[in-house]
């Protein structure tokens, strides 16, 4: 009578290992900080158009463009409304693109660690 629990409690322990393998733990981790840090960007653009409202850091596109200046005080004065826009459109794309996943191949290597490791001892 004992066997039977040990059984299905062996089986049970079994299928919690091939769910949470290795590979998939580190997909899912890799997928939550595409997820969080496309958000983040995306808040920041959505924060410098107004839509935090009072919750919201710079409040409307004007108050970011003095930060924008004061951060960047090097440059000309004209040059200050090119890189505030600029800075948001990157944003904007790059929140878009990790959180749709555009490029994911781009970064993976194409070989193993392990084979690149090789090569360059031999």
């Amino acid at each position: 009578m004992t066997e039977a629990p040990l059984t299905a409690s062996h089986a049970e322990s079994h299928k919690v290992a091939r769910i949470l393998t290795p590979e998939r733990l580190q997909r899912t981790g890799i997928l939550y900080a595409r997820f969080a840090l496309g958000a983040a960007f995306l808040s920041a653009v959505a924060d410098r158009f107004g839509l935090w409202g009072k919750y919201g850091g710079w409040g409307n596109f004007a108050n970011f463009i003095k930060y924008t200046e004061q951060v960047n005080s090097f440059m000309p004065a004209a040059a200050i409304p090119f890189l505030a826009w600029a800075a948001t459109l990157a944003e904007t794309f790059l929140g878009v693109g990790l959180i749709i996943g555009v490029s994911q191949k781009i970064w993976q290597p194409k070989e193993k660690p392990i084979r690149i490791q090789r090569m360059a001892t031999a």
